[in-house]
């Protein structure tokens, strides 16, 4: 049996993510959580994993990082893993991508 999918999404204002996330998870047939409430522990046991956020202010929203550094360390990555975020200035994702694609000991 394959391992679950998971997509962890932040979308507090607008939903945008959200329904970005319900298409996805619709796609992959999984469902998505909130980095708050989902242990990050969960991702060793993911087949693939997504990160979505709505951006704010330039940034992907603050607890995808606080999720992301609570990450067991491991001696290589495992799990496949994708982000998409949700803005107005989608010509920029690249520059608020960056932080979340970079090593955690950058």
């Amino acid at each position: 049996m394959d391992a679950p999918s998971l997509v962890l999404c932040k979308s507090p204002h607008h939903g945008n993510t959200a329904k970005v996330a319900q298409a996805i998870c619709g796609a992959l047939g999984c469902g998505f959580s909130d980095p708050d409430t989902t242990p990050p522990e969960t991702a060793a046991r993911c087949g693939l994993l997504g990160i979505g956020s709505g951006v704010y202010y330039g940034w992907m929203h603050p607890s995808l990082f606080a999720w992301l550094r609570r990450l067991p360390d491991a001696s290589s990555p495992s799990t496949p893993a994708f982000i998409y975020s949700t803005s107005g200035l989608s010509c920029l994702a690249d520059l608020w991508h960056r932080p979340v694609r970079l090593p955690k000991n950058y």
